[in-house]
């Protein structure tokens, strides 16, 4: 690869996002680097999604638009990307959010001196009332930091999970030969294909930089009730059971699976135990068959290997989970339906709560 003409793929989805896209599209069009090519993948979107980029390509040859003849989803149309991107990196950005126009020269400068695996970015999570106005934005990032150390980067892995920046696949650069010589590719699930291909790809990783700069802005609606993340989703706790096994197999197996590291997995499977409770509630299920499914959750493996490990440096932690981890259903019920009034009533206050891990 020759330092001096790295190039990048971003790989852009867009469906239903007619509203957003444009803005999207500008930013990588404003970006200080210019070597680039944007595919954009119209996954049979029923707006002017695909109109409006096929509008940007006709005015740049950077720019691609590819059209899926029915929709796929999300994950597929990443997959069809990856099959037709060009580039020494790929990124994947989303038809909703920002980047900032000197993203792409800050990630160059760094490969120019180390041509790391991956690079990760720090990012802005911002969150919006209807009407637009930016309410408060989180920011999620680690130290600089530059490893080749393979011990290092596992455990830089569970720091980057913890900081929610492990998941996302908007906020990393990807060797693109890593990428493709290993058929790495997102699996069509409908919750958590993202953490899954990231999982796939860091056993490849043997380099590693990290950038403390919040350079991706990942817009949230405070009132959006059409998010995975929000929504009924009736295997949503088995999705994040698959999630969380993944990354304690991982741990285990790269032999970084310390006690530091149980409990951040045990904050997070006691974290989505809860919300499935609280789905559950909330979508109408009955007391008895909440508790009854709570109780069966105890003869599985993962709630045995994590129950011991409920981090006792959090109030909040304590109070929501451990009566769960202690298999107290019942004041745990009472505990989730504290959490789903302050959902409900106190959006801002909840989303805050939220970022606690």
């Amino acid at each position: 690869m020759d330092n001096e003409k790295i190039k990048f793929s971003i790989i852009m989805p867009a469906y239903g996002v007619e509203k957003t896209i444009r803005k999207s599209i500008e930013d990588i069009l404003q970006q200080t680097y210019l070597e680039w090519e944007l595919i954009v993948v119209d996954d049979a979107s029923k707006d002017l999604s695909g109109e409006i980029a096929e509008g940007f390509a006709a005015n740049n040859s950077r720019i691609k638009v590819v059209h899926h003849k029915q929709n796929k989803g999300v994950a597929e149309a990443r997959n069809t990307g990856i099959e037709k991107a060009t580039g020494d990196y790929i990124l994947f950005f989303d038809a909703g959010d920002s980047v900032e126009k000197n993203a792409l020269e800050l990630i160059y400068t760094k490969l120019y001196d180390h041509q790391s695996d991956v690079v990760v970015l720090g990012c802005l999570e911002e969150y919006y009332s209807s009407d637009g106005k930016l309410k408060y934005a989180v920011s999620h990032s680690l130290v600089t930091e530059y490893s080749e150390d393979v011990d290092t980067i596992h455990r830089r892995v569970m720091e980057l999970n913890k900081e929610t920046l492990y998941g996302y696949p908007w906020n990393k650069a990807y060797k693109a030969s890593i990428i493709k010589e290993h058929d790495i590719r997102f699996e069509n699930y409908p919750f958590g294909e993202d953490i899954l291909f990231n999982m796939e790809f860091f056993n490849y990783v043997e380099s590693m930089y990290i950038l403390s700069d919040e350079l991706y802005h990942y817009y949230n609606y405070l009132d959006d009730n059409h998010r995975l993340t929000t929504k009924y989703l009736p295997e949503y706790f088995e999705y994040q059971k698959k999630r969380i096994n993944g990354l304690y197999s991982q741990q285990e197996n790269w032999g970084t699976l310390d006690e530091k590291i149980k409990e951040s997995l045990s904050a997070e499977y006691f974290r989505s135990f809860l919300s499935m409770m609280e789905r559950e509630y909330e979508h109408g299920t009955k007391k008895s068959e909440i508790l009854e499914r709570a109780h069966h959750e105890t003869k599985e493996g993962l709630y045995n290997s994590l129950n011991r490990y409920v981090p006792q440096n959090s109030r909040i932690f304590q109070f929501l989970y451990q009566p769960l981890a202690e298999g107290d259903f019942h004041r745990a019920f009472r505990r989730m339906r504290l959490v789903s009034f302050v959902r409900k009533h106190f959006k801002g206050v909840f989303a805050k709560l939220k970022q606690i891990r």
